[in-house]
Protein backbone atom coordinates (compact mmCIF):
# COMPACT_ATOMS: atom_id res chain seq x y z
CA UNK A 1 0.00 0.00 0.00
CA UNK A 2 1.42 3.21 -0.97
CA UNK A 3 2.16 6.00 2.10
CA UNK A 4 -0.06 8.49 -0.24
CA UNK A 5 -3.54 6.26 0.18
CA UNK A 6 -2.78 5.22 3.49
CA UNK A 7 -3.28 8.84 4.73
CA UNK A 8 -6.99 9.83 3.68
CA UNK A 9 -8.28 5.97 4.54
CA UNK A 10 -6.46 6.68 8.55
CA UNK A 11 -7.92 10.45 8.22
CA UNK A 12 -11.71 8.76 7.40
CA UNK A 13 -11.27 6.13 9.96
CA UNK A 14 -10.69 8.54 12.87
CA UNK A 15 -13.53 11.04 11.57
CA UNK A 16 -16.03 7.94 11.48
CA UNK A 17 -14.84 6.89 15.04
CA UNK A 18 -15.23 10.54 16.19
CA UNK A 19 -18.78 10.90 15.05
CA UNK A 20 -19.55 7.45 16.46
CA UNK A 21 -23.15 6.32 16.87
CA UNK A 22 -26.10 8.16 19.07
CA UNK A 23 -24.98 6.12 21.50
CA UNK A 24 -24.52 8.30 24.94
CA UNK A 25 -26.02 11.31 27.29
CA UNK A 26 -28.31 13.68 26.00
CA UNK A 27 -28.90 16.60 28.46
CA UNK A 28 -32.60 18.85 28.26
CA UNK A 29 -31.73 21.93 26.30
CA UNK A 30 -33.37 24.43 28.68
CA UNK A 31 -33.18 27.42 26.25
CA UNK A 32 -34.44 25.69 23.43
CA UNK A 33 -38.12 25.18 25.17
CA UNK A 34 -38.16 28.59 26.07
CA UNK A 35 -37.76 29.94 22.77
CA UNK A 36 -40.60 27.15 21.80
CA UNK A 37 -42.51 28.49 24.18
CA UNK A 38 -41.99 32.75 23.40
CA UNK A 39 -42.61 31.61 19.99
CA UNK A 40 -45.50 29.65 20.30
CA UNK A 41 -47.45 31.27 23.07
CA UNK A 42 -49.15 34.57 22.91
CA UNK A 43 -49.90 35.40 26.86
CA UNK A 44 -46.77 36.85 28.18
CA UNK A 45 -47.71 35.31 31.66
CA UNK A 46 -48.52 31.61 30.49
CA UNK A 47 -44.74 31.86 28.53
CA UNK A 48 -43.55 33.39 31.86
CA UNK A 49 -45.12 30.79 34.30
CA UNK A 50 -44.09 28.15 31.41
CA UNK A 51 -40.64 28.87 31.41
CA UNK A 52 -39.93 28.70 34.53
CA UNK A 53 -41.50 25.31 35.15
CA UNK A 54 -38.73 24.52 32.18
CA UNK A 55 -36.15 26.20 34.90
CA UNK A 56 -37.17 24.07 37.44
CA UNK A 57 -36.79 20.59 35.75
CA UNK A 58 -33.57 18.19 34.95
CA UNK A 59 -34.11 15.66 32.36
CA UNK A 60 -31.22 13.01 31.01
CA UNK A 61 -31.54 10.75 28.57
CA UNK A 62 -29.07 8.01 28.11
CA UNK A 63 -28.74 5.60 24.97
CA UNK A 64 -26.80 2.61 26.12
CA UNK A 65 -25.52 0.54 23.65
CA UNK A 66 -27.64 -2.53 24.12
CA UNK A 67 -30.51 -0.53 22.61
CA UNK A 68 -32.20 0.03 25.67
CA UNK A 69 -32.75 3.75 26.96
CA UNK A 70 -32.89 5.41 31.10
CA UNK A 71 -34.52 8.94 31.04
CA UNK A 72 -34.39 10.15 34.44
CA UNK A 73 -36.09 13.71 35.19
CA UNK A 74 -36.23 16.16 38.62
CA UNK A 75 -37.92 18.74 39.19
CA UNK A 76 -38.02 21.01 42.28
CA UNK A 77 -40.87 23.64 42.93
CA UNK A 78 -40.12 24.58 45.94
CA UNK A 79 -37.14 25.55 48.13
CA UNK A 80 -38.33 23.67 51.10
CA UNK A 81 -38.99 20.49 49.52
CA UNK A 82 -36.77 17.99 47.70
CA UNK A 83 -36.80 17.80 44.01
CA UNK A 84 -39.59 15.23 42.54
CA UNK A 85 -37.09 12.11 40.56
CA UNK A 86 -38.16 9.98 38.14
CA UNK A 87 -36.88 7.64 35.85
CA UNK A 88 -38.02 5.80 33.18
CA UNK A 89 -36.47 2.84 31.13
CA UNK A 90 -37.37 1.77 27.71
CA UNK A 91 -35.63 0.59 24.49
CA UNK A 92 -34.49 2.54 21.21
CA UNK A 93 -34.22 2.09 17.67
CA UNK A 94 -32.23 3.89 14.67
CA UNK A 95 -33.17 4.22 11.35
CA UNK A 96 -31.77 6.42 9.22
CA UNK A 97 -31.48 9.52 11.61
CA UNK A 98 -34.25 8.89 13.14
CA UNK A 99 -34.07 7.00 16.78
CA UNK A 100 -37.52 5.97 18.03
CA UNK A 101 -38.23 5.61 22.03
CA UNK A 102 -40.25 3.02 23.04
CA UNK A 103 -41.68 1.94 26.62
CA UNK A 104 -41.96 4.58 29.54
CA UNK A 105 -44.73 4.33 31.88
CA UNK A 106 -47.14 5.53 28.88
CA UNK A 107 -45.83 2.85 26.68
CA UNK A 108 -46.14 5.21 23.45
CA UNK A 109 -43.44 6.02 21.19
CA UNK A 110 -41.66 8.94 20.84
CA UNK A 111 -39.60 9.93 17.54
CA UNK A 112 -36.60 11.64 17.83
CA UNK A 113 -34.50 13.21 14.94
CA UNK A 114 -30.62 13.64 15.22
CA UNK A 115 -28.94 16.18 13.88
CA UNK A 116 -25.76 17.75 14.10
CA UNK A 117 -25.35 15.19 17.32
CA UNK A 118 -28.43 16.74 18.84
CA UNK A 119 -31.81 14.84 19.44
CA UNK A 120 -35.12 16.58 18.82
CA UNK A 121 -38.08 15.09 19.67
CA UNK A 122 -41.59 15.23 19.18
CA UNK A 123 -44.55 14.16 21.23
CA UNK A 124 -46.95 15.72 18.71
CA UNK A 125 -48.56 17.66 21.81
CA UNK A 126 -48.85 21.28 21.31
CA UNK A 127 -46.36 23.76 22.72
CA UNK A 128 -42.85 23.40 24.20
CA UNK A 129 -43.09 20.47 25.84
CA UNK A 130 -44.54 18.93 22.36
CA UNK A 131 -40.82 19.36 20.81
CA UNK A 132 -38.07 18.54 23.43
CA UNK A 133 -34.07 19.52 22.31
CA UNK A 134 -31.89 17.12 23.91
CA UNK A 135 -27.59 18.27 23.23
CA UNK A 136 -25.06 15.30 23.74
CA UNK A 137 -23.45 15.52 27.01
Amino acid sequence: MKFSTLIPASIFALLLAACGGPEGTYKLDKDAMKKALEAETKDKDAAGFAAAMVEAMDISLELKSDGTAEMKSSMKLEKDKPAKEETETGKWTKDGDTITLSGGKDNKDLKCKLVSGNLECESGEKGAMGKMVFKKS
